[in-house]
């Protein structure tokens, strides 16, 4: 399994809002820069993370593009998202907004298919920011 193989599983499950099943395709050791700019170690904070942050913000989104290296273990993806921006600078998900850039994500993978590491990029870089 490659790289881009895991991030398409990642972003299935974001997709279908099986929120609490991201954190299974993480390694036990894994490190993960997240969107709200802070580092999560380990599978089990990871995966208490996504249950709780995708919960709370319920993305709409899809792959702008996927990119591998010659390795395969490692897959950067870009990803819009169907968001508006409110008044007070914050953003919601709205179905109805057109998709627009919203991350970058870089995932790198194990021997065994385990992300291993991730960092997100947001754009704007406040964008999942809101509480």
């Amino acid at each position: 399994m490659s790289a881009c193989d895991v991030a398409m599983q990642y972003l299935h499950l974001i997709q279908t809002a099986k929120y609490e099943q991201v954190g299974t395709l993480w390694a036990e050791d894994a490190v993960f820069y997240n969107p709200l700019g802070t580092v999560i170690q380990g599978r089990q904070n990871i995966q208490t993370f996504y249950a709780n942050f995708l919960q709370r913000i319920t993305p709409v989104v899809r792959a702008a593009s996927v990119t591998e290296d010659a390795s395969g273990r490692a897959c950067v993806m870009e990803l819009e998202s169907k968001m508006r921006r409110e008044p007070d600078g914050t953003w919601k998900t709205d179905a109805k907004a057109p998709f627009s850039l919203s991350a970058i994500d870089r995932f790198t993978i194990n021997d065994r298919g385990m992300i291993q590491h991730m960092i997100v990029y947001t754009a704007p870089p406040n964008r999942w920011m809101a509480p």
